[in-house]
């Protein structure tokens, strides 16, 4: 790290120019050499060897050009690439001087927090979580600066050997485009299972070129990286989307003839049915994203992977990377990207509408994004009697909500969790290990995998339960106990009432359907939309009574 923080772009630059006007001189004498260095008329023994002699500078020149030019290309985008990893740098320094550590030369984080005069540290978890990620970071600093220095310094050493290949040019001017083509950095891929942190502290470190060139040729590295910005998330998931929906169409077209052909062999035949019937579930599935994804005002692709027996999906309502709030919703037992994305998407919509109105109303104005994460395998029949699915679930989702916060460094938004029936366990699960959430709701919940709310990285007094009546699901306590007897829960009430603003809202019952827990203009879906906006004091409290409380508890 000690010298990392030595580099400057200043250096590379001034190389730059220097290489750029002694190509230009090259360039210009060569191309002059290469036409008027013939004479008219002449012929001969001494002719044709003059000619032989002039091809071979010419040829010569168009390697040495071709260096030139290579390693301009390298240091140009050198000194790019080092200007972004000082800025990670920078940032990394100023979150760990926030939080009282120092990143020493070789790389370690060292707490100052009992030399520092007058320091006050905050909470202990809160700062071991921040130590946790600023290890992350140097690590993907490291490797970072390790790619930039050894992509330049071979392209310095294959421009100094005359390695650098002309790709057949036949001018000086030709030679020169094809060395500054050998010249570019190398793309350096996402860290290997890396933590939302480096893979946020990868994607700093890029150029914005890296960046663009990723985007278009390695869309499949970043659609589904966590810690990656929501924009560029959503344009490589959008251009993956198409490439899916061609190569599984191409793959069925190739079936079908199999299916056509009389002749195929029995087995080769119930394969082919089989794997097209497989397609033609995903394609309905990437269908209903595309529909979904292009509706219309602002929505973001989030999460694309056709990769399972089930696809998987995340879209956003509104702009996850400007929005000063977030939610993320879950959805439970039987949901599947084909039949419910776009009910679920539309919910959520709405749910930001009503989120920004009461923002616009009571708040400062911030507005939301509304988010659909389909990312689990949500159980279909009696695998909902187990957790299994909400454990594996559980770990995707907190990665991803924890992205949220990462790929917004600096300008942090109000991330709350939703979860609905067995979607609250998986959301549970989920927070009992991301660190990003500042609010958790959990609708018509059969539990949350816990009956302690210490064991969520929640903040005290931020978790909430809204429980329908009529709700039997809510009552089960099947995954760690009812939630609306923790201690230390807030109800939210889900009867008729009155909004701060004086409207009438109506009931909401039942549990088979989300539709119940965020229709609008029920007490419920009010009461989400004000917490997603931050404003708790406008939510009506009050808990629902069920058939199993009042077993559990007949006084």
């Amino acid at each position: 790290m000690g010298d990392i923080r030595k580099w400057s772009p200043a250096g590379l630059e001034e190389a730059y120019r220097g290489l750029r006007r002694q190509e230009e001189i090259l360039i210009e004498a060569g191309d002059g050499f290469g036409t008027d260095a013939k004479v008219a008329d002449w012929s001969g023994r001494a002719a044709d060897a003059a000619e032989s002699n002039r091809k071979s500078l010419v040829d010569r020149l168009e390697i040495i050009v071709a260096g030139v030019a290579a390693a301009r290309r390298g240091v140009a985008d050198s000194a790019d690439a080092v200007t972004a990893l000082l800025a990670v740098l920078a940032e990394t320094d100023g979150l760990a001087q926030r939080y009282y550590y120092r990143i020493s030369d070789d790389g370690a984080v060292v707490d100052t927090a009992f030399v520092t005069s007058g320091a006050t540290p905050q909470p202990s978890h809160e700062r071991d979580q921040v130590k946790d990620e600023l290890g992350d970071r140097v690590c993907e600093i490291v490797r970072r600066a390790d790619d930039i220095d050894r992509d330049l310094a071979d392209v310095l050493r294959k421009a100094a050997h005359g390695q650098i290949g002309t790709d057949g040019a036949t001018t000086v001017a030709a030679a020169a485009q094809a060395g500054q083509g050998h010249g570019a950095l190398s793309a350096l891929e996402p860290p290997s299972n890396g933590t939302v942190a480096q893979n946020a502290a990868w994607w700093r470190s890029l150029s914005s070129k890296e960046r663009w060139m990723i985007s278009e040729f390695h869309p499949e590295w970043i659609g589904n990286l966590d810690g990656i910005p929501a924009t560029a998330r959503d344009q490589a998931n959008r251009s993956r989307l198409y490439q899916e929906q061609n190569s599984l169409g191409l793959e069925l077209r190739r079936l079908q003839a199999v299916l056509d052909d009389p002749n195929s062999k029995a087995a080769d035949y119930q394969h082919a049915l089989l794997r097209a019937g497989e397609i033609d579930k995903k394609l309905e599935a990437l269908q209903a994203i595309e529909k979904t994804a292009s509706r219309p005002g602002e929505r973001q692709l989030l999460l694309l992977d056709v990769s399972g027996e089930n696809p998987r999906a995340a879209v956003a309502s509104g702009n996850v990377d400007t929005a000063k709030n977030v939610v993320a919703f879950t959805g439970g037992f039987g949901s599947t990207v084909t039949g419910d994305i776009r009910e679920y998407d539309d919910k959520m919509s709405k749910l930001r509408e009503e989120s920004d109105r009461l923002s616009e109303k009571y708040g400062d104005g911030g507005k939301t994004a509304a988010i659909t994460w389909m990312g689990y395998d949500a159980p279909q029949s009696l695998d909902v009697t187990s957790d299994s699915k909400a454990q594996q679930g559980g770990q995707q989702l907190a990665k991803f909500l924890d992205g949220i916060d990462a790929s917004r460094q600096g300008n942090e938004p109000h991330v709350v969790a939703v979860g609905h029936s067995y979607g609250s366990t998986t959301t549970g699960l989920a927070l009992r290990e991301a660190s990003g959430v500042d609010d958790a709701i959990f609708l018509g919940s059969p539990g949350i995998g816990t009956h302690n709310l210490a064991d969520l990285k929640v903040p005290g007094g931020h978790s909430f339960v809204l429980e329908n009546k009529n709700d039997p699901v809510a009552d089960l306590g099947r995954f760690g106990g009812d939630p609306t007897t923790i201690e230390g829960v807030r109800h939210l009430s889900t009867s008729e009432a009155t909004s701060a603003d004086g409207r009438r809202l109506e009931e909401s019952t039942g549990h088979s359907s989300v539709n119940e827990y965020l229709r609008p203009g029920t007490t419920s879906q009010y009461n989400i939309a004000a917490q997603v906006a931050g404003l708790s004091d406008k939510a009506v409290a009050g808990a629902t009574v069920g058939a199993g409380d009042v077993i559990r508890n007949p006084w």
